[in-house]
C-alpha cells in the first residue's frame, strides 16, 4: 500500500511510502511580499503535482492533519489548501482514500502526550523512525510531523484500508 502523508500549511511536512520505502521532506509554500495568498494555494498544487508526477506511484491512501477551527489567516489557509488537497486528489486516473488525524491524537500516539511541543515531536520521531528515512533524522517540525502520520497510518491503516474509487474516508 502506497501512503501520502502531509502537514499541511503554508510550510508543509510530507512523508510517503512508496512499496515499502519512505521519503520525506518540506515544500515552502509562503507568498513573496508582493503576492497574493492565492500564491501560497499555487505553489502547494505545484509541489504535489512535483511529487505525485516524479514519484511515478499511485497512492492508496493519503493521510492529513485536521484543520483546527482557531480563526484567522492560519485557519483559513489550512482549510483552503485542504480543498485544494482533496481537489487534486479528486482528478487522478486512481483516486485514493483520504482520512484525518487530529493533532493531539498524533502528538499522544507519538510521544505518549497529546499536548506535547514542536521539540518533543522533533525527537520522538527521530528516536522512533530516522533509521527508516534515508534522509536521516529531521530538524523540521513539519517533516516530523508527517512522518508521524505516515507511520500512525500504516500502523492503523495498512491492513483495513482498500482502494474503492472515488471513495474518501
Amino acid at each position: 500500500m502506497n501512503i501520502l502523508a502531509l502537514d499541511i500549511a503554508t510550510h508543509t511536512g510530507w512523508a510517503c511510502s512508496i512499496d515499502g520505502q519512505r521519503f520525506s521532506g518540506t515544500w515552502d509554500c509562503s507568498r513573496g511580499p508582493r503576492e497574493s495568498r492565492g500564491m501560497v494555494f499555487f505553489r502547494f498544487r505545484s509541489e504535489l503535482a512535483a511529487l505525485l508526477q516524479g514519484s511515478e506511484a499511485v497512492f492508496d491512501l493519503c493521510v492529513r492533519e485536521q484543520a483546527h477551527q482557531r480563526g484567522g489567516a492560519a485557519t483559513e489557509i489550512a482549510l483552503g489548501l485542504s480543498g485544494v488537497l482533496e481537489e487534486f486528489l479528486a482528478r487522478l486516473a486512481t483516486p485514493c482514500a483520504i482520512t484525518t488525524v487530529h493533532s493531539a491524537t498524533l502528538k499522544k500516539w507519538t510521544t505518549g502526550s497529546g499536548r506535547a511541543d514542536k521539540d518533543a515531536m522533533i525527537a520522538a520521531a527521530n528516536k522512533r523512525w530516522a533509521s527508516l528515512y534515508p534522509s536521516g533524522p529531521t530538524v523540521s517540525d513539519d517533516e516530523a510531523d508527517a512522518r508521524a502520520m505516515l507511520e500512525y497510518a500504516i500502523e492503523q491503516y495498512q491492513v483495513t484500508i482498500r482502494r474503492m474509487p472515488g471513495a474518501t474516508t
